[in-house]
């Protein structure tokens, strides 16, 4: 006979049976599917569409490729000993890459050959460049500056260099196609100075020759002048120029959410004390030292105040610098004026039909008029030997002697 214990456990072995069955059937047609190659939209398979782009991890997006012009100005962008990219430039440019998922690849290059493979298409973006009006043609730059510099001149030991009047005549090292070269160029010819420029690669090649005295001084920025001059023998010249802001650029209308992306991050990292932005700067901003001994904490609050009063020093010279570039304007635009006076009353002097003529106060002539020459019958050379009170009747002497009693103001 079939007990009721015999007959549950018949019934437990029917219903495992049935459920393996169920399970089997379930699981075989993903399988399957699994087997069968996915394809994409347009008829290619994911296999095949591998080598069109990166596969990321699920939950992520695939990583933007970067690629980065990097020439050699340090301590701004450069390639370091163990052959890393390197820099104020880097650094920043390294932090934003990684807050919006791009994967940087650098280019090595001079800076000329950068620049062409920006217009090229050969790179995508190009660090450390100062704006211009003819550059802001040929690229775009974002709004939010990385650094402000300027340039300067650093000469041969024995050039004795002074002031730009002394840049006249002298082999100068620039930086090919360079700000520098430009601006420096501009003012050369405007103050009526020539000086034969030397173009080089780099500033190191620049700054080499000047040591080797192949040129007489060679123009930097002041980030890798006050860099390096003393590691070349070079003495740093009073002449300071073009103040300029530097920012990262692409091509002319390509990558314009590349430049948004720098500029919105940018402003971030400013904004927010011990930011990258401001350690980066402070490590670049001198030249590494040798390791000191600690000193006392209390010098650290002497730094701090000297610090805040260089900032405060800063302020100052951008106020009283943006105050002289006014008064400056003011001042051309008098001399303009003077200079159209000047030319008014000259033409109206010379062609003037009345006799008009100047002397001293002790009655020599010293100019006249053409008028008055051809009424007295003299030239110039001939009424400069002469006294007025020769050409004047004897009765009206006394009446000029009063006039100019009455006129002549004390001293």
């Amino acid at each position: 006979m079939v007990t009721q214990k015999n007959l549950l456990f018949f019934l437990i072995k029917v219903f495992a049976v049935m459920a393996v069955l169920a399970l089997s059937l379930l699981i075989e047609p993903n399988s399957k599917a699994q087997e069968r190659p996915l394809r994409h939209d347009s008829g290619k398979t994911i296999a095949a569409r591998q080598s069109d782009y990166v596969v990321a991890p699920r939950g992520s997006m695939p990583k933007r490729k970067v690629r980065v012009g990097l020439y050699e100005n340090k301590p701004k962008v450069f390639m370091d000993e163990n052959g890393r990219p390197s820099g104020i430039f880097i650094e920043v440019l390294d932090y934003i890459a990684q807050k919006e998922k791009w994967e940087l690849a650098y280019a090595p290059c001079t800076w000329s050959e950068c620049l062409l493979a920006l217009e090229e298409g050969r790179i995508d973006l190009m660090p450390d460049v100062a704006y211009s009006m003819e550059r802001n043609r040929k690229y775009d730059f974002h709004d939010e500056p990385v650094i402000e510099s300027w340039s300067e001149v650093y000469a041969h030991n024995g050039a004795q260099v002074k002031s730009i009047s002394d840049l006249n005549g002298r082999r100068l090292a620039v930086l090919e196609g360079s700000i520098q070269q430009e601006v420096l160029q501009l003012m050369m010819k405007g103050f009526g100075f020539e000086a034969p420029f030397v173009p080089t690669k780099s500033y190191e090649e620049a700054f080499r020759l000047a040591a080797g005295g192949a040129v007489d001084a060679a123009v930097s920025n002041h980030f890798f002048g006050n860099y390096y001059f003393q590691e070349y023998g070079l003495v740093k010249t009073p002449i300071v120029f073009n103040p300029a802001s530097l920012y990262f650029i692409t091509a002319k209308g390509r990558n314009s959410d590349m430049l948004a992306a720098i500029n919105r991050n940018l402003q971030a990292i400013k904004s927010e004390p011990n930011s990258i932005y401001y350690k980066a700067l402070g490590r670049w901003m001198e030249r590494p030292r040798p390791p000191m001994m600690v000193v006392p904490r209390y010098l650290f609050w002497i730094l701090g105040c000297i610090g805040g009063s260089l900032v405060l020093t800063l302020v100052v010279i951008v106020l009283l610098r943006q105050q002289v570039r006014a008064r400056t304007r003011h001042l051309v635009q008098a001399n303009e004026l003077l200079r159209e006076s000047e030319e008014k009353y000259s033409a109206l002097y010379e062609t003037s039909r009345d006799g008009i003529a100047f002397s001293n106060m002790d009655g020599n002539f010293l100019q006249a008029n053409r008028a008055f020459l051809d009424m007295a019958g003299y030239e110039v050379q001939e009424l400069k030997n002469l006294n007025y009170r020769q050409l004047t009747p004897g009765k009206w002497h006394t009446t000029d002697a009063d006039i100019l009693k009455t006129q002549v103001l004390p001293r």
